[in-house]
């Protein structure tokens, strides 16, 4: 292209060319605001993430100051104050123990970490620019997180069960004691037992509230139940003084009643032991034992009457063909003439049997030799002391 032509082209420009125009200050300064503005960001952002592991300024989490420290440093510090919680002391009581223990012994520990968590997560929420300006400026942003603390149910259930190795006590059920030779009614004595459930579950609420402040007692008391015993009191025991050949009734450890009674004959001796009434029978009937051999020329049975050797009452005890009876032969009585059983006065049988129970303690011990029975037959057989034959075993109803 040639000058000339150049020329006329500046000239009269191409149809829809439009001619550029120098930029103003305006817009040169605008723009240099724009970039500087973009840069300023990308230079927030930059800082705001090579201080994220930093705490904000004027954060507080249980009180203690940790703005500027990394999240593992805030909890170091915050756990600084442990010991004097660990070292917190009180007392426990449980029945006649009492023990001093400190919220150590329980395990207690804080959820700073899950609070210097809670922390971060409300920074993180605030936004960039806002997060750089207080970290630029060291403004605080005066927030505040709890500490809570609280203690191992694990570990209170291991004092629990220490405390219980040394307070329960089994009860003791009442006894009879005949070493004397006679009635002694020792008394029952309760037991104790901690409830290791509730105690536990009480100990671990109460150490969560002592570290936490929330309460100002500086002693728990821990359950403990009463525990009864299965036998408290003898209401009637009846002691049976063979050689002696006395019965004695005692109501609730006291002597009331004194009886002379027959016993068994040396060869047919009175069995002893502990025993216990087992039934009552109101003119009972007699019943042959042994049809087919000793008892062969004896009746088959003998009703109610005055021919009948257990005589109008019958306290059976749970020994075979043992029994505490009536007997019209009152030559007997005192000596050991009977062939096992415990024969007494008919009126005395009469009333000892309206003043016991079924179930009434029988005791029968040996003091004395046995006593040999008078000589002497009497009019009834059935009746005779010195009948080898054990009738009054055989007394049963039907």
């Amino acid at each position: 292209m040639t000058t000339a032509v150049m020329d006329q082209l500046g000239e009269h420009p191409l149809p829809g060319a439009t001619a550029r125009r120098p930029a103003s200050w305006a817009e040169i300064v605008g723009g240099v605001i724009v970039v500087l503005g973009a840069l300023v960001l990308l230079a927030l952002a930059a800082y705001d993430h090579a201080t994220a592991d930093r705490l904000l300024p004027g954060t507080r989490v249980g009180g203690v100051a940790v703005g500027g420290l990394s999240a593992p440093a805030a909890v170091a510090k915050v756990e600084r104050r442990m010991p004097a919680v660990s070292s917190t002391r009180f007392y426990v009581a449980a029945g006649p123990v009492t023990r001093r223990l400190a919220l150590g012994d329980l395990g207690v520990h804080s959820d700073a970490v899950a609070a210097v968590e809670r922390a971060r997560q409300s920074e993180r929420g605030m936004g960039r620019l806002a997060r750089a300006w207080h970290r630029l400026f060291d403004s605080p942003v005066r927030s505040s997180y709890a500490v809570r603390f609280s203690v191992q149910r694990a570990r209170a259930a291991r004092l629990t069960a220490a405390l219980a190795r040394e307070i329960n006590r089994s009860p003791k059920d009442a006894h009879i004691d005949t070493s004397s030779g006679f009635v002694k009614i020792v008394p029952s004595v309760a037991g104790r037992r901690l409830d290791v459930s509730a105690a536990t579950a009480q100990l671990t609420d109460y150490g969560s509230r002592l570290a936490n402040g929330n309460t100002s007692s500086g002693d728990v008391s821990l359950p403990v139940v009463a525990t009864k015993p299965t036998v408290s009191a003898f209401p009637h025991v009846l002691l049976v003084r063979l050689g002696e050949n006395r019965l004695y009734h005692y109501v609730n450890g006291d002597l009331v009643h004194t009886y002379v009674v027959a016993t068994g004959q040396a060869k047919y001796p009175t069995p002893q032991g502990r025993y216990r009434i087992v039934v009552k029978e109101k003119n009972p009937i007699w019943i042959n034992p042994e049809p087919k051999t000793w008892g062969k020329d004896m009746p088959a049975r003998i009703g109610p009457g005055p021919d009948n050797p257990l005589g109008t009452r019958r306290m059976g005890i749970n020994s075979s063909g043992i029994n505490i009876h009536g007997t019209s032969n009152l030559a007997s009585l005192g000596t050991s003439a009977s062939h096992g059983c415990i024969r007494m006065a008919m009126h005395d049988v009469e009333s000892l049997y309206d003043q016991i129970p079924v179930g009434t303690q029988v005791i029968i011990i040996q003091v004395a030799p046995p006593k040999p029975p008078p000589a002497a037959a009497l009019n009834n057989p059935l009746d005779n002391p010195n009948n080898p034959i054990n009738l009054e075993g055989a007394g049963t109803s039907q």
